[in-house]
């Protein structure tokens, strides 16, 4: 499909250097008190039970984000209470009791109390500590429905660095967002005809890296004031709408958020002119013509780029094809298909010499890491077609391995069967598990009968030590076995309806794989073993779509997917919402499955 890039008016060669920046505070023009950074404050909200839970109720749950305060809620204006713990260095604290009233609250006439959609009691939040990620709640009076867990993540914004290592997940790097540095939210309407708004791209498919030409003997402290000034001189000087770029990276690490719209959202910038819709611009905060990149700087763009292109399921070792949009100082006329990697220096596309030669000459080094970074980790698509397998080596790239495994009507199912981190085929066909430890042609390596004909065979990684084993569902139960071999269940239990679709995934990213239904397309998600309510309900896809399930964007939760008609829709969040990612691949009639 072929893309046309909208034009942008105007685009600066160089940035306001820092010198000029303490110019502007001393001499008292116009913005010269920029804002103390604040803490930056994160949220998450898990259900933890749909139904009715009443005294002697329990549960625990593994946050991926961490936290350090707790809050609850619960459906209607009813008294309670609920006990809460946490788990540190492998010890339970002591329970601390978290009571609701539903006395409290705004007055029903209040723009409050008319904005509420339903009304709930809350209770808290309380103090647990810093960077918990596993909490026990128990109900100690009364009677809640619909038990919500609201975990909250605070701290100061020195904290908040990143890794210097790529990890086994991709999970969201810390990024100080705008609040934290000081970003006045009014700019974003000082410039004629702009009204704070973000433009949004419908998808994201290549990053731009820019240096910001300014010093670079600056301290870690007053790295937030030197984003603070640039976004001045974008929006006051060059009469942008905002900050041009999406992200940008210190000589320390510290990794800030660009421009306005959402760090996960397809923010239309200001970096690259003619090449700003569907690309995302990330800025080194200093001037790497001839001085080298730290350490620190270029671990974090790693980390940065590896979870932002992941997400939005770009491969970081492709070319891509995009059209030129109309800007004055581009290399290219408006129209011109233009040939790019995925990973690019400002310079590639426009007349200018960012991101220095330094700089620039990091990028090889760059695309090599991320390719490893993101391959081993994000869930891949393949399409099994009469006991022919495709597997994609990305999201969003052609088929790269065709074998054949397993005879037209064989269930395929995809999954790490040994333990050596590479998940591989197998076919389940009137009762017998036929599984392949390599990928490729071949006869099965293990071979065993369990199940009986009409069952609906699944996988997963049921107690956590890293290998997949086998297990059936059939009219509404489940049958798990922790060995692939015949024999009887290890875990049994009912969970669903006999119509529903079983699906098996890694939904809090705890290590070890839990089961779902899809009905109609509503997803009924436990993260433990047994009957009982589901642990999340979202909805995703329609009744008549295929439910496919992976790690979609390498941060080690598994999250839902649908194919429908040969395209793929993935969501990156355990949640309610539209398609993060989507791509055409197979046929309508193909089986889908994912595959890392």
């Amino acid at each position: 499909m072929t893309v046309r890039w909208p034009s942008l008016q105007r685009c600066a060669s160089r940035l306001l250097p820092v010198a000029f920046a303490a110019t502007v505070i001393s001499t008292g023009l116009t913005g010269t008190v920029a804002p103390a950074p604040r803490p930056v404050v994160e949220g998450q909200v898990h259900t933890l039970a749909v139904a009715r839970t009443g005294p002697g109720w329990s549960r625990e749950l593994h946050t991926g984000q961490p936290a350090e305060m707790v809050g609850l809620d619960w459906q209607g204006r009813r008294a309670g209470a609920v006990d809460v713990r946490a788990r540190r260095d492998g010890r339970w604290g002591p329970w601390q009791k978290v009571e609701g009233d539903p006395a409290e609250g705004p007055d029903s006439d209040s723009v409050e109390g008319r904005g509420q959609r339903a009304q709930r009691t809350t209770a808290g939040p309380v103090w647990v500590g810093p960077g918990v990620h596993d909490l026990q709640v128990r109900v100690a009076e009364g009677q809640l429905d619909a038990l919500r867990m609201h975990t909250i993540h605070t701290t100061e914004p020195a904290a908040r660095g990143i890794s210097t290592a790529a990890a086994a997940t991709l999970p969201q790097p810390g990024i100080i967002g705008r609040g934290a540095w000081g970003a006045d939210e009014s700019w974003r309407s000082f410039a004629p005809g702009c009204d704070g708004t973000p433009t949004y791209a419908d998808g994201v498919r290549y990053a731009v890296v820019h240096h910001t030409v300014s010093a670079n003997n600056y301290s870690p402290a007053e790295s937030a004031a030197i984003v603070r000034g640039i976004y001045f001189f974008h929006t006051h000087t060059n009469q942008w709408c905002d900050i041009g770029y999406n992200f940008l990276v210190d000589r320390y690490g510290q990794v800030f958020e660009g421009r306005a719209g959402g760090i996960t959202s397809a923010v239309v910038g200001a970096h690259a002119g003619g090449f700003n819709t569907r690309s995302t611009g990330v800025a080194l905060i200093g001037d790497y013509g001839s001085a080298g990149v730290p350490a620190a700087t270029y671990n974090s763009l790693r980390s940065l780029l590896a979870w932002k292109l992941a997400y939005h399921g770009v491969e970081p070792g492709a070319t891509i094809t995009v059209i030129a949009g109309s800007f004055d100082g581009a290399r290219y006329p408006p129209g011109t298909p233009v040939a790019v990697n995925t990973i690019i220096g400002h310079r590639d596309v426009d007349a200018t010499s960012c991101p220095g030669n330094v700089g620039y000459a990091l990028l090889g080094r760059l695309r090599a890491d991320l390719r490893s970074d993101v391959a081993r980790v994000i869930g891949k698509p393949l399409v099994v077609r009469n006991g022919t397998w495709y597997l994609r080596p990305w999201q969003n790239a052609g088929p790269a391995l065709t074998f054949g495994f397993g005879n037209v009507g064989d269930v395929p199912l995809m999954c790490d069967w040994n333990g050596d981190g590479i998940a591989t085929p197998g076919v389940y066909r009137r009762g017998w598990f036929y599984l392949r430890n390599s990928l490729g042609s071949g006869v099965a390596d293990v071979a065993f009968q369990y199940g009986d004909i009409g069952d609906r065979p699944v996988c997963g990684d049921w107690n956590g030590d890293g290998v997949a084993t086998v297990g059936v569902f059939r009219a509404g139960s489940w049958y798990l076995r922790n060995r692939n071999a015949g024999g009887r269940a290890d875990i049994a239990f009912p969970y669903g309806n006999p119509t529903d679709v079983p699906v098996t995934g890694d939904w809090d990213g705890d290590g070890s794989d839990t089961p779902a239904v899809v009905r109609r397309g509503m997803w009924h998600l436990k993260n433990h073993f047994g009957a009982g309510p589901a642990d999340l309900v979202l909805s995703f896809g329609d009744a008549s779509d295929v439910p496919v399930v992976g790690d979609w964007n390498g941060d080690g939760r598994d999250t839902p997917g649908i194919t429908r008609g040969g395209q793929w829709y993935l969501r990156n969040a355990n949640a309610s919402g539209v398609a993060d990612v989507t791509f055409p691949y197979g046929d309508a009639g193909d089986v889908p499955r994912a595959w890392r």
